[in-house]
């Protein structure tokens, strides 16, 4: 029978296994038994038969785990095959060596290229792809009448979002024109990044500044001295220092005593606007005489004293 066979076959592969060791073993230990039988030498023959006959544990142990390893990795190289299958990677190759027809037409994959056979891109979609044709922002394959650009269009291709995945939140249906009007430029990054910085002020230091309004001035007028200008300044601080006790004083008064001290001040009228013009005029030109009569000092030369002549000696 087939099973006494099998029996048989396992028995000699045993026998000749056993065989193989015995060799091993032989070859090993030939001429130590009869030569030295001292401890080391024994000690040497018993581990030579371990090796032989029980195989280290540890020798297993890497054996498992470097069987182990070769598998994950046949396994993730069949992981990578698959991906790399399921989702092909877009290569470019040169412009030079560049074949149009190896390069899928973006109109035909979405059903709207209407040059059929004259078109010089491929109508291949099974064969692989090697570069896909960016999308004209210049020109809308949809039949519009309309000549208003979609504002969604816009904003998608101000922001770097427009595709041929981009879809319009108006529909497919959408009434006005995907494309740029013909002459419009892109900004770039670099200009929407400095239009939206502040403007810079004009840091011309107040020196020249101050130069540059004296020379409009002119040489005409009056020349300033030290002196006008100091008397001037005290005459606006005293001017001040009146007002202020003026209002000062009307603080805490009533209406009625307000318009008893002064019935200027509660006049609406054009009288009352004359009036305000006049006092204005009064304190100009006043303030001009006092600039005149301090140029007029500086001006004029001062008098020389009067010397008596000498007497002639006879």
């Amino acid at each position: 029978p087939p099973k006494n066979k099998k029996k048989e076959q396992e028995k000699q592969q045993k026998r000749e296994e056993e065989k193989k060791k015995q060799r091993i073993i032989e070859d090993k230990t030939f001429g130590l038994k009869n030569k030295n039988k001292s401890k080391q030498v024994q000690k040497y023959i018993k581990g030579v038969q371990q090796q032989v006959t029980q195989p280290n544990k540890s020798e297993k142990a890497m054996i498992e785990q470097q069987n182990k390893a070769k598998q994950e990795s046949e396994k993730k190289k069949a992981d990578q095959a698959l991906l790399a299958s399921l989702f092909k990677t877009v290569t470019s190759i040169p412009k030079d060596t560049e074949d149009p027809k190896r390069v899928i037409c973006s109109y035909y994959k979405q059903g709207l290229c209407s040059k059929g056979n004259k078109c010089k891109f491929s109508h291949d979609l099974t064969a692989e792809p090697l570069k896909q044709e960016k999308p004209n922002l210049y020109n809308d394959p949809r039949p519009v009448k309309n000549n208003i650009t979609c504002n969604f269009f816009l904003e998608a291709v101000e922001s770097n979002k427009y595709g041929w995945f981009w879809k319009c939140p108006n529909g497919d249906d959408c009434i006005y024109r995907h494309c740029l009007p013909e002459g419009y430029i892109l900004k770039t990054e670099e200009e929407k990044r400095l239009e939206g910085m502040p403007e810079i002020e004009d840091e011309t230091p107040f020196e020249y500044t101050l130069d540059e309004e004296r020379t409009k001035i002119g040489t005409e007028g009056p020349k300033v001295s030290f002196d006008m200008f100091m008397k001037w300044l005290a005459d606006q601080k005293e001017a001040k220092a009146q007002k202020e006790e003026k209002k000062a004083g009307l603080k805490g008064m009533s209406g009625r005593a307000m318009f008893t001290y002064d019935p200027s001040l509660f006049r609406d009228d054009d009288a009352a606007v004359d009036e305000y013009g006049r006092v204005e005029e009064e304190e100009a030109k006043h303030d001009a005489e006092v600039i005149e009569e301090a140029t007029e000092e500086v001006v004029q030369p001062p008098m020389k004293a009067q010397q008596d002549p000498q007497p002639v000696e006879a």
